[in-house]
């Protein structure tokens, strides 16, 4: 009765929250049916509004947020309980009226940038549950990036833990193989990527066919693939009910290059997709705020350790990489009480969330939270 209750109380509180976002909030938005946004601009009062109206472009971004919001805040990637996504939807409507402070040399442009980011990350939310919706987004809005969502969508057909290389996997492991080997070759022929060429082939990875051989290679070329890629304006994010599926795709986030390029090797959307967890949210913010300056390369390897074990805690996913950690000491910038709360509020989560007995859901939040006091404030080396 307790789990059912406190979901229940979740759920209220979304709808309150969504319902506070006002006109522009997609999910509450009529359906368009013309060429224009996803409300009516004869009402239209606000600058951003007007803006909306008055720009092709933008209304088409809006009614594509329009069909994508709803779906993806609907249910976090649990598959029930909401996401945090209202949160989220929130900090974007911030983002787009910062258009307006003076600052961007075209307004409109600007607006636009930001419709496509967020589009983008909701077409990343709805990749399990909608492929079709979500990958024909990301052809438009991340066309670099568009060909690893596939493989990834592919990926997810095929079984865990086990060769690949079975005959009865030939149709999905030939399809799996296609998209990857225009990368594969452009590591074997572009120099510039000699560094990811050395790390997949000591993976056992050099050809394309390699890629499909198993789950472990897939996810080793998902790891470091999407750092050569881009000139950085694009990213892969894996979504957190893909993780939810496959547990070893979390392996794809972890740190590979020891160097800047660290700085992008995917991430996950888990924050956005996940119930909201605002005193993990709290302990992460003080640990972020409060972390030391580093020196070196080898920083981004310990700041993407710590923002998977943040992503892990989310997921109630004990441990990638099969190792345990010492305890650690807790920082003095963090008190004991944000602690106790941020690992009382997972225990809770848990419960609810992952079904776990009320005595290994605390265990599991007392471990989750100790591994994130331990990889926070490291430099590495």
């Amino acid at each position: 009765m307790a789990k059912k209750t406190l979901g229940l109380a979740f759920a209220l509180l979304a709808t309150l929250v969504l319902a506070s976002l006002g006109p522009l909030a997609p999910s509450a938005a009529r359906a368009a049916t013309s060429d224009g946004p996803s409300f009516d601009c004869a009402k239209a009062t606000q600058p951003v509004e007007k803006a909306i109206c008055g720009d092709p472009r933008l209304a088409s971004a809006d009614r594509l947020m329009a069909q994508l919001y709803p779906a993806a805040s609907k249910t976090s990637a649990y598959g029930n309980g909401p996401s945090n996504e209202v949160k989220a939807q929130r900090a974007w409507l911030k983002e787009r009226d910062v258009c307006f402070t003076g600052e961007a040399a075209d307004v409109n442009t600007c607006i636009l940038n930001a419709y496509n980011r967020r589009n983008g990350d909701l077409a990343v939310a709805l990749l399990v549950s909608d492929p079709k919706t979500a990958l024909d987004t990301l052809k438009t809005l991340s066309p670099a990036m568009s060909p690893l969502y596939e493989a990834l969508t592919i990926s997810l057909a095929l079984p865990s833990g086990k060769d690949w290389a079975d005959p009865s996997h030939d149709t999905d492991r030939a399809a799996l193989v296609k998209v990857a080997t225009p990368f594969m070759e452009a590591f074997k022929t572009d120099e510039a990527r000699s560094y990811g060429r050395d790390i997949l082939k000591d993976a056992g990875i050099v050809t394309a066919d390699d890629v499909g051989k198993s789950e472990k290679a897939f996810v080793s070329f998902l790891n470091v693939t999407p750092a050569f890629v881009s000139d950085g304006s694009e990213s892969l994010t894996i979504p957190c009910a893909a993780i939810l599926k496959r547990p070893a795709l979390v392996d794809a986030t972890a740190s590979v290059f020891g160097s800047s390029l660290d700085n992008f090797v995917p991430s996950t959307d888990c924050e956005q997709t996940l119930p909201p967890l605002p005193k993990l949210d709290e302990l992460d913010a003080r640990l972020l705020k409060t972390w030391p300056d580093c020196e070196g390369t080898i920083r981004f390897a310990a700041y993407r350790s710590y923002q998977q074990s943040v992503d892990l805690a989310r997921l109630g996913i004990s441990d990638a990489s099969g190792t345990e950690q010492e305890p650690a000491k807790r920082p003095k910038s963090v008190s004991a009480a944000l602690v106790t709360a941020a690992q009382g509020e997972l225990a809770t989560y848990y419960a609810t969330y992952r079904n776990l007995s009320a005595d290994k859901a605390s265990a599991l939040a007392e471990q989750m939270i100790g591994k994130i006091i331990a990889n926070a404030h490291q430099c590495g080396g």
